[in-house]
């Protein structure tokens, strides 16, 4: 990663892009808090709704950052889907279908 880094400055400087005049030094610092942060508060919304304390919007909209809107809209679109789903399921020959 260093080397990369010390790539395109040396391309940058070659180009006349950056001019560095003192040397710098380089450390690369892997951080996956972020990650671990944003799937704890998936984790933690997905609870609150199983557990019915938090809306489906509000948990979308903390998860997704999108507006009451966009929520709504994703919100609507999940009940259309298992609409769907649930009467795809339905089997004809329970209500005397013939194949």
């Amino acid at each position: 990663m260093i080397d990369l880094i010390e790539s395109i400055l040396a391309l940058a400087d070659t180009y006349s892009i950056y001019k560095n005049k003192e040397e710098i030094e380089i450390s690369v610092a892997f951080d996956d808090s972020i990650a671990e942060d944003k799937e704890a508060e998936i984790n933690q919304q997905v609870t609150l709704v199983l557990n019915e304390l938090q809306s489906r919007k509000r948990a979308i909209k903390k998860i997704f950052g999108v507006s009451d809107e966009e929520a709504e809209l994703i919100v609507a679109e999940i009940a259309e889907e298992r609409a769907g789903e649930k009467e795809s399921n339905v089997d004809d020959s329970m209500f005397g279908a013939e194949e």
